[in-house]
């Protein structure tokens, strides 16, 4: 019998994920190693610091819901998340990196192919909610909207 810390059951997913640390201007490519519910793990050769802010951008994969042909076969999660607990050495992929989700909304559809239009829709998702308002202008009912989008 192992000794699992964790305690929610985690789906194995290599899904391509974007991290952008508060303040930088260069996005962070890696994938997840796997998923919760509430979050994700990966490994990062960005060393983050636990309890760090980020925003990412997780590109998962929507075939059965674009059967007819329509679509880009993708589906856009953008949101905020907290870095819980980062491994050092223990991979020579860089830095495992568990993170917690404190908020997300699904991006409309779209084609995001190149690095600066996945960073133009990070910093945009961040920025606005649905209705285009920011958290500056009413941050309770951003926060809210947030809370709402990801229950």
């Amino acid at each position: 019998m192992t000794n699992e810390r964790r305690s929610r059951l985690r789906a194995n997913l290599q899904a391509p994920l974007f991290l952008l640390p508060h303040g930088a201007t260069a996005l962070v490519e890696t994938q997840t190693e796997n998923i919760h519910v509430g979050g994700f793990f990966c490994y990062s050769e960005h060393l983050f610091v636990p309890g760090e802010c980020l925003k990412f951008l997780l590109i998962l994969s929507a075939t059965a819901g674009h059967a007819n042909g329509t679509g880009s076969g993708r589906v856009y999660l953008a949101g905020v998340v907290e870095a819980m607990h980062v491994t050092v050495g223990t991979s020579k992929r860089g830095f495992g990196v568990g993170c917690r989700v404190s908020s997300y909304r699904v991006l409309p559809e779209a084609s995001l192919t190149t690095r600066e239009e996945i960073l133009a829709a990070l910093v945009a998702s961040a920025s606005t909610d649905e209705t285009g308002r920011s958290p500056a202008e009413d941050p309770f009912e951003w926060r809210q909207a947030a809370f709402r989008q990801g229950s």
